[in-house]
């Protein structure tokens, strides 16, 4: 299911990106759509699974100064001891010292912000509550952002937003496990075009979507 920027912009809150934070990952209208989809549900409590340097953790507590983001990450030397370095993305876990290096430069937006880093494994999210929106951009592998989607769905909130980065041909596994959950669930799990972002549909969306779908029908029956 593909949501049209300009429908997307249309529906969703705006957002001031203070372009000074940068980035490590997800960037640009990314981080735009991220941002966008999270304030849209006035969230109490945000998720964000993993954390890298911090940029994302920093860039959602700019947009939503009264919420609580929990951000957490497993440490290098923890995935060193598990043997986890050989998934393919070793470059992006970080050694301990390095988890949230960004967020400490930015005293107005750390106070909100809630860094955990994950020293033993199995871990298990649901020890930190319920949450109104769930990020996920870490594990690319299918089995990874598969179980990442469960520990997601343990915590978020009924009526919560459920947010994957990297639906794009560089991540294989998640665009796999996208299409895997759209088939079981009936296309529910929407991207916002042109960007890489995912989001599970939920009532507020549900015109739009189906504004999109009608127009994607008629494009293919009428000449």
């Amino acid at each position: 299911m593909i949501v049209r920027w300009e429908d997307f912009d249309a529906l969703t809150p705006s957002v001031k990106i203070r372009e000074e934070i940068g980035s490590a990952f997800t960037g640009g209208k990314d981080i735009e759509v991220v941002m966008r989809l999270a304030k849209s549900v006035h969230p109490k409590r945000v998720l964000e699974m993993y954390t890298n340097r911090g940029h994302t953790a920093l860039h959602l507590a700019s947009a939503l100064p009264d919420s609580k983001i929990v951000t957490l990450d497993i440490s290098r030397e923890a995935a060193e001891s598990y043997g986890l370095l050989a998934n393919g993305q070793p470059n992006e876990i970080l050694p301990e010292k390095d988890i949230g290096s960004e967020i400490k430069k930015y005293s107005d937006l750390a106070k909100i912000i809630d860094l955990r880093v994950i020293k033993t494994l199995p871990y298990s999210v649901s020890l930190l509550g319920k949450f109104d929106v769930v990020f996920i951009d870490g594990n690319h592998d299918f089995e990874g952002v598969h179980d990442d989607t469960l520990r997601a769905l343990r915590v978020l909130s009924p009526e919560g937003m459920l947010i994957w980065d990297d639906y794009w041909p560089v991540c294989p596994g998640v665009m796999k496990l996208i299409d895997f959950l759209n088939g079981k669930i009936g296309s529910r799990i929407a991207r916002v075009d042109p960007t890489r972002i995912c989001f599970l549909i939920t009532r507020p969306y549900e015109a739009v979507i189906m504004g999109s779908v009608l127009r994607n029908i008629k494009s293919c029956i009428i000449p």
